[in-house]
């Protein structure tokens, strides 16, 4: 009898041993991951103890460092303090001698310096302040006793500072006029450019802004001296309460950087420095922390909290990497100096002493799980050598058999099999199933790599139809490379683009078999609800399928309802089955993209796929080359519109607008004819036209122009289109006639309710003008209406200003000249009637007569001026100042003193800009100052002409506010547009200074 075969948990049950041996295994990891568990907790604690009191030492460091900075600095600021207390007492106290002299040199920037070799400083006034000035050789005398102390202060200092690395490098003073003294002597004459200027200086530390007299440090600058990099403390001088100037101690960045470098609380720590404009500057550890600070956002966030923090805030700290290590920072402000401090550590050199103890409990732990795990090898010894024998046999070669035979297989050997014994069992079992599942892979593999086949070719065609329908831009020949690439992946007798125009579906383009009749010239054009059902699938996105047209589905009803209830029109009678895709933009259906055959077809889903891949490409297509289109369409309008602005508004004359309006009809917006009609009186005139006959422009004008008329429509005219001109009156079809004109459009053009005339435009070919192309005749239309009103409005105040000035001069001529001519005549007759009886007697007369020739002779030069200010470049402006001071003398009896000096070398517009000021300045002294002298001075100095009109009369509050006082504004108006100014001097009673000033 044959023996039963084991069963597969029989066999498990022998491998019980083995299952001993995985529980040995097992506790001993256990008791070995407690014992690591333990070792780690403990490394964990001091490693944590030691980052702790590392970090408060760190804090502790960067904070004492750092007061000790603002100590050692603020050393330094009192050299400054004690210069400036030193030079202020020392004038108070013994008074400013007057200084020796010195023969100052001129350098090259154009200073006045010291040139004596013996000198203990440098002595420097800089360009412009002259040293003769008062002011300067008293800033002189007054800084003369820092001669003196600038050695005693910078030597006696000299390594007692902050070791030598803060001793500071120069000392200055710097006054408020630009006198300068620097010590040790370098020759900083040569090294100030020439455009110096102390200003800025004087203005960030003087009494407006530092009133507590503060010494204040800067942040890092580059020295002009050539120092290199240097902050400097800045400390006021005053003179009692008058602020002299600065005091200037320098302290090199470089020697800043050694003393930062030397601070290294670890053997890999460093510090840095970040001043108080928030730059990192260049120290030891720059190229590190410059790279880390772009690329690391925790250091950087640590550098924008290190800008931020206030003075005499608590020292900070951060945890951070840098160049991939854990660093501690901690960091704290300068005291007087402003910026802040930092040092940096590696945690690894704070934890280091941790090792000793991670040292020891490794070997403690390590002994310990030796003795247990030799105990328990002992006891599972016996019963792992059994397991072993009879799972190798029973369990583990059987499944090495299958495991290589899976191991072929997913290697790509699908001929592999797995031998299979006559025991019966499970893995016998596993062993047929697996065999089974390789001949099943075999199968799915062949079908597979035939699928790839077929998918890879189509893939390859799509990318052709992409990439032939992407490369297509205008739209017209777009359609017919879509219908093109939708033929070369799907089967179809006829297609047809369709797409959505407002409310209606327009049929496109069409193919059509060739036994098919030819399309209605209008194509297919419906309400979109006439066809609901098909469009609601297309709009969803959805394809809509008709396998039969004429069958009773709703689909193929909604195609009947398309073709308006005739699917047997001779257009559409041979289609059978019918298929379309959406187009779809943006999640928008725009249309849809139709195939159909003539007889009884199945649209499989593949076919369907690759239309729809079709009308994907297609869709944006589409969408792209009507964008393009439009854009060149606005380009096209804003380029008609910039145009006609350029023209239409470059003149004020009427006829040359008028022209350019019909000339950029013509030329940018493609009319092939164009007028302009202006209402004159009761008839229409034809003032400007384009490409018309000039006899039909003759038989208008004479039969008041027979051309369509735009009128107002209540308060609103509306253009006048006609696509077909055969329509209009007679006489207005047989003037298109002879011009050729088959369509045509009249526009108003008007402001408000007030005609002006009409534009027209003609075409010599069928052309519709609707939408955007009329707005844009339109928009014509109006800017002419604007740029005729500003013709007339134009020609208005030409008129206007020739009457005003026309009643100006009979005001001037009445006032003035008239007078002086009645005078001469009285005069002569008295002159006349005492030489009858003591020619002696005349003299008087005659004498009254010459000075009224002369104030007449006076006026009238100052009149024709006036008319002709052309003279002003021939005459000067001296010869036109001084016909103004005569003509003011003459007239009103004042004393007129003048000062002009030659005829000055500048511009036109800066002679008449001062002829004008002096005119306004003399006419106010007339009219309100009730003077008996006035002077009148031209003066040049450096860059700049100075016109100055003196008057001796009552004087004003020139602070006060003067509505209706043109003059008063109108001068400083006239300097101000040259780049200068107009100053008014003047206080009650004591008469009135205008200064002007206008550079050459």
């Amino acid at each position: 009898m044959r023996p039963r075969p084991l069963s597969l948990g029989a066999k498990l049950n022998l491998s019980l041993l083995a299952f001993l041996l995985l529980l040995a295994a097992a506790t001993s990891a256990i008791i070995v991951y407690g014992f690591n568990r333990t070792r780690d907790n403990a490394d964990a604690r001091s490693n944590e103890a030691l980052e702790q009191g590392g970090s408060l030492a760190l804090q502790a460091v960067a904070g004492g460092v750092a007061e000790q900075g603002g100590l050692l600095f603020e050393a330094v600021a009192e050299i400054g303090q004690r210069a400036s207390i030193y030079v202020e007492s020392r004038a108070r106290d013994e008074g400013r001698e007057s200084p020796p002299t010195v023969e100052f040199a001129t350098s090259d920037a154009g200073h006045r310096y010291d040139p004596n070799p013996e000198r203990v400083a440098d002595l420097v006034v800089i360009r412009g302040a002259p040293t003769e000035d008062g002011p300067v050789r008293d800033d002189i005398a007054f800084s003369s006793a820092l001669e003196t102390i600038f050695p005693v202060l910078l030597q006696g200092f000299d390594g007692q500072v902050g070791g030598r690395n803060l001793d500071p490098i120069a000392i200055v003073f710097l006054s408020v006029n630009g006198v300068t003294r620097y010590y040790p002597p370098v020759g900083i004459q040569n090294r100030l450019p020439s455009d110096e200027d102390f200003s800025q200086r004087m203005a960030g530390i003087g009494p407006d802004v530092n009133p507590e007299r503060r010494t204040i440090w800067t942040a890092p600058y580059e020295d002009g001296a050539g120092q290199g990099l240097i902050v400097t403390a800045r400390t006021p001088v005053y003179d009692g309460q008058s602020f002299r100037g600065s005091m200037e101690v320098d302290v090199a960045m470089s020697n800043v950087f050694a003393q930062i470098n030397g601070v290294r609380p670890t053997p890999r720590s460093f510090a840095f420095y970040v001043d108080r404009s928030g730059t990192l500057l260049e120290g030891r550890s720059f190229p590190l922390l410059n790279t880390e600070a772009g690329t690391n956002p925790a250091f950087a966030q640590v550098l924008d909290a290190m800008r931020s923090l206030s003075p005499g805030a608590p020292t900070a700290d951060a945890k951070l990497q840098l160049d991939g290590e854990d660093y501690y920072i901690a960091y704290s402000t300068v005291p007087g100096l402003g910026g802040t401090f930092a040092v940096a550590a590696p945690v690894s050199d704070i934890t280091a002493a941790a090792a000793s103890i991670s040292s020891g409990i490794d070997d403690e732990g390590t002994r310990t799980v030796q003795v247990m795990l030799a105990s328990m090898a002992v006891l599972f010894a016996l019963g792992m050598a059994g397991a072993a024998i009879l799972n190798r046999n029973a369990v583990i070669k059987p499944i090495n058999l299958l495991v290589a035979a899976a191991r072929a297989v997913g290697a790509g050997d699908l001929g592999a099999r797995v031998p299979v014994a006559q025991a019966g069992d499970e893995l016998t079992e596993l062993g047929v199933t697996f065999n089974t599942m390789v001949e099943q892979l075999r199968e799915s593999e062949r079908v597979l790599e035939q699928r790839v086949e077929d998918r890879t070719r189509e893939l390859g065609t799509l990318l052709d139809v992409s990439q032939s329908i992407a490369s297509t831009i205008e739209l017209a020949p777009l359609f017919d490379v879509i219908l093109d690439q939708l033929r070369s992946l799907v089967d179809y007798e006829g297609a047809a683009v369709v797409l959505r125009e407002g409310s209606e579906l327009r049929q496109i383009a069409v193919r059509r078999p060739a036994f098919a009749p030819a399309p209605p010239a209008q194509g297919l054009s419906l309400p979109i609800t006439a066809s609901a059902p098909i469009w609601d699938l297309l709009s969803r996105g959805e394809v809509a399928v008709i396998d039969d047209i004429r069958g009773a589905s709703e689909l193929a009803r909604a195609y009947q309802d398309l073709r308006g209830g005739k699917v047997d029109d001779s257009d559409v009678a041979w289609i059978h089955a019918w298929a379309a895709v959406p187009l779809v933009v943006r999640e928008v259906s725009i249309g849809f993209l139709a195939f159909s055959h003539s007889q009884p077809a199945r649209f499989t889903a593949e076919g369907l796929m690759l239309a729809r891949a079709v009308a994907d490409q297609a869709a944006v297509a589409i969408a792209n080359a009507q964008l393009f289109g439009q854009t060149q369409r606005q380009a096209r309008d804003m380029d008609a519109l910039l145009r006609a602005d350029a023209e239409l508004f470059g003149s004020l004359n009427l006829d040359s607008v008028l022209q350019s309006l019909v000339d950029v009809a013509v030329d940018v917006l493609g009319a092939d004819k164009s007028l302009v009609l202006l209402h004159e009186g009761n008839i229409d005139v034809v003032r400007a036209a384009r490409n018309y006959d000039a006899v039909t422009l003759r038989s208008m004008n004479e039969h008041m122009a027979t051309i369509p008329h735009v009128e107002p429509d209540g308060d609103e005219a509306k253009p006048q289109v006609l696509d077909d001109v055969s329509v209009t009156p007679e006489a207005i079809a047989r003037t298109f006639a002879r011009e050729g004109i088959v369509s045509h459009v009249s526009l108003p053009v008007h402001l408000g309710s007030r005609m002006l005339g009409a534009f027209g435009v003609g075409f010599t070919q069928r052309h519709a003008v609707a939408g955007d192309e009329l707005r844009l005749y339109a928009a014509l239309a109006d800017r002419a209406a604007v740029a005729i009103q500003n013709a007339e409005l134009f020609e208005r105040a030409q008129q206007a200003a020739s009457l005003e000035e026309r009643q100006r001069l009979a005001r001037e001529l009445h006032d003035s000249v008239s007078q002086a001519l009645y005078g001469i005549a009285l005069g002569t007759r008295t002159a006349r009637l005492r030489l009858g009886d003591d020619p002696q007697n005349a003299a008087e007369p005659i004498d009254y007569v010459m000075s009224l020739a002369e104030a007449g002779l006076a006026e009238m030069r100052a009149l024709i001026f006036e008319l002709r200010p052309e003279s002003l470049e021939l005459e000067g402006v001296v010869a036109a100042i001084e016909k103004q001071a005569a003509s003011t003398r003459a007239r009103y009896k004042l004393d007129v003193v003048t000062a002009l000096g030659d005829e000055p070398d500048c511009a036109l517009d800066v002679k008449e800009a001062l002829y004008r000021i002096a005119q306004e300045a003399l006419h106010n002294v007339v009219k309100h100052a009730q003077a008996q002298r006035v002077e009148v001075r031209l003066e040049r100095d450096v860059a700049a002409l100075v016109l100055t009109v003196r008057d001796d009369g009552r004087g004003f509050d020139a602070t006060g506010q003067f509505p209706g006082h043109v003059g008063l504004r109108s001068m400083p108006e006239r300097a101000a547009k040259l780049g200068g100014t107009v100053v008014v001097e003047s206080t009650p009673g004591s008469g009135t200074r205008v200064v002007a000033r206008v550079p050459l």
